[in-house]
């Protein structure tokens, strides 16, 4: 059996390294460090798939010292965001969160993107009044606002996602 070690000499493994870091201009994407050590880190593994048989998009290239941090930072990251979500949100909150995320398109780097969210998430004033934009929105789409409101009242109802 081949060890992960082994399998980033294969040359598959060496081709794919290359693509992602001429793709990445041969800089961190974290801090945009071009002097030091890169590395092609995967941000998801799937299971039973070789290293180089990842889509492009699961890689990232980030230097020695960012990738030291992102493999000994995330998962206590991760653990302390579900915990929070786990105490603020039920079900059919997650759906339609995990739904944002999925169909979401980055506008901006995600570091902009994490910080806007951050700021929102910390500020009532901002939360009420993107609320208020948001059933305005609604209000002006009112098939969107139907499917929208019954969608919620079912969640509430049930505690559960249609």
């Amino acid at each position: 059996m081949t060890t992960y070690q082994e399998k980033l000499k294969d040359p598959r493994w060496q081709k794919k390294r290359l693509e992602i870091l001429e793709r990445d201009n041969w800089a961190c994407q974290s801090c945009a460090d071009t002097e030091s050590t890169l590395f092609v880190h995967h941000k998801r593994h799937i299971k039973g798939t070789e290293p180089w048989d990842h889509p492009n998009e699961y890689f990232i290239t980030l230097c020695e010292e960012c990738h030291n941090n992102e493999r000994e930072e995330r998962s206590r990251y991760e653990n302390s965001l579900l915990e929070i979500l786990r105490e603020k949100f039920l079900s059919g909150n997650l759906f339609s969160i995990m739904h944002g995320f999925y169909e979401l398109k980055l506008t901006q780097h995600e570091d902009i993107i994490s910080s806007v969210l951050e700021w929102f998430l910390e500020n009532q004033k901002i939360q009420k009044e993107m609320v208020d934009r948001y059933f305005d929105y609604l209000h002006k789409n009112k098939k969107k606002m139907r499917v929208t409101l019954k969608r919620m009242k079912f969640i509430k109802k049930y505690n559960r996602v249609p």
